[in-house]
């Protein structure tokens, strides 16, 4: 009886201390993700009206650090575009109500032994032609790891809205059918979304 006590009461000490561990792994994890939220400046052609200045913002939850050789979890990456009010009037012209398609989103990803142009495949769901015609999307980037220690920096680069697909009240094809819209990044912007520490 003398003996069963202090272990009661050290086993209560272990359990204590390795739930509070386990509280503050999970605190540490969740603290360590990070929103970035970037707004560029694109000039994308458009059937009917041409070249039309289009405004996209770009977001992503990132890790604020990783260890080396550690693979990051899956990033999940959402875009909003606004097409303007061109864009919008030029579908309805054509007996558009909703629209549907694709994008591609390039980024430049840097670190201490790693240079990679990637390009993230983007889905735009079905969804109202408001005015302005604003598409809203999201997509998924691969998990990487990185050899070195350093700070990995991510820059947003081009963008491709491909098979975009109006359609009539009935569900049905426009007189457009579907088209690709392609976009050129205006010049002279801060394109860095984010940066991440990697650690030893």
């Amino acid at each position: 009886m003398k003996i069963r006590a202090p272990l009661r009461k050290l086993s209560t000490i272990v359990i204590t201390m390795g739930l509070a561990a386990t509280g503050l792994l999970m605190a540490s994890g969740s603290a360590n993700a990070v929103v970035h939220t970037l707004t560029l400046q694109y000039s994308c052609t458009f059937p009917l009206i041409g070249a039309q200045n289009v405004s996209v913002t770009v977001s992503a939850d990132l890790p604020a650090s990783i260890p080396v050789n550690t693979l990051t979890p899956p990033i999940t990456i959402n875009t909003t575009t606004n097409a303007g009010r061109n864009a919008a009037s030029a579908l309805r012209l054509v007996g558009a109500r909703t629209i549907d398609g694709a994008a591609t989103a390039g980024a430049l990803l840097t670190s201490p032994g790693v240079n990679l142009n990637l390009s993230v495949p983007i889905t735009i769901p079905r969804q109202n032609v408001n005015s302005p015609l604003v598409l809203n999307a999201s997509g998924s980037a691969p998990a990487v790891q990185f050899p070195q220690p350093g700070t990995a920096t991510i820059n947003v680069g081009a963008l491709a809205l491909q098979n975009l697909h109006p359609r009539n009240a009935n569900g049905g094809d426009t007189s457009l059918g579907t088209f690709n819209a392609p976009c050129t990044q205006v010049a002279g912007q801060n394109t860095q979304l984010a940066t991440i520490q990697i650690t030893a």
